[in-house]
């Protein structure tokens, strides 16, 4: 082999070994600026949901057949929610999101793939009219894997991860807690976690805005994650990570299980 030759295998090796090298911290990066567009979406969204008045529409009689379904909004016997949708076909990074407010100021958040409405998931449900938020969401939305996002529009917590592979490999989990005012937001923590899992799933579950649990589950390699239930999640247990705000600082820490 000529020097010249050498010379040129030997830039093509640095140059495999940069890109190699590269790979990574470009994932990363991908995950950071995916995750900062879907919170930003989220606590814009939570803004506009902040304005729904109670809905003008009524739903009389009996109910069947989803009716209750409305554009934009959930109509219980007993209270309303008003909700916004963003799916993959938008055609940006944030990918399928959707956002609930319900009427007493709750604020829930689901990763499904909503592309033609709320009535996703709910073909083999009765047709019965929900008596209120709960109801629907221990029974028509149970499938639909809502989070509680903040109870009260004072404490956010938004989990995003990269959901690329359903394939058992190590992923990105992000969570970020924090507050909104306005159009302005102020982070109190945000941290990155590695899950070596299939596909990630989670439920919050809020003892109170000073403290909250994140229980991690794993789909498994080739069930979607739509079709997913509590019992079947419940067998996939990963960890538990529990959040806590500092009195001293107002920020909040973490400590896993």
């Amino acid at each position: 082999m000529s020097k010249r030759h050498a010379r040129w295998v030997a830039a093509g090796i640095i140059l495999l070994i940069i890109i190699a090298l590269a790979l990574p911290a470009l994932r990363t990066w991908q995950e950071h600026r995916q995750a900062r567009k879907e919170r930003h979406w989220i606590l814009k969204t939570a803004g506009e949901l902040e304005q729904s008045a109670s809905p003008s529409v009524e739903v009389k009689g009996d109910v069947d057949h989803h009716q209750w379904i409305v554009s934009d909004y959930l109509l219980f016997s007993n209270g309303w929610a008003a909700y916004k949708i963003h799916t993959t076909h938008q055609g940006d990074p944030i990918g399928d999101i959707a956002l609930l407010r319900t009427s007493s100021g709750e604020y829930y958040s689901s990763k499904l793939h909503y592309c033609t409405g709320l009535r996703n998931m709910m073909r083999d449900k009765d047709p019965q009219w929900p008596e209120d938020a709960n109801d629907f969401l221990d029974y028509y939305g149970r499938d639909q894997q809502w989070n509680l996002l903040s109870q009260d529009n004072r404490v956010w917590c938004v989990v995003t991860s990269a959901r690329r592979r359903h394939l058992r490999s190590v992923k990105s989990l992000r969570v970020w807690i924090g507050s909104r005012d306005g159009a302005t937001d102020s982070t109190q923590f945000e941290n990155r976690y590695k899950i070596t899992a299939g596909f990630i799933s989670w439920k919050v579950r809020w003892n109170s805005n000073e403290q909250l649990d994140l229980t991690v589950f794993d789909y498994g390699r080739f069930t979607p994650y739509m079709y997913g239930h509590e019992s079947y999640l419940q067998s996939n247990y990963i960890k538990t990570i529990t959040f806590r705000r500092d009195k001293q600082t107002g920020r909040f820490t973490d400590s896993e299980k």
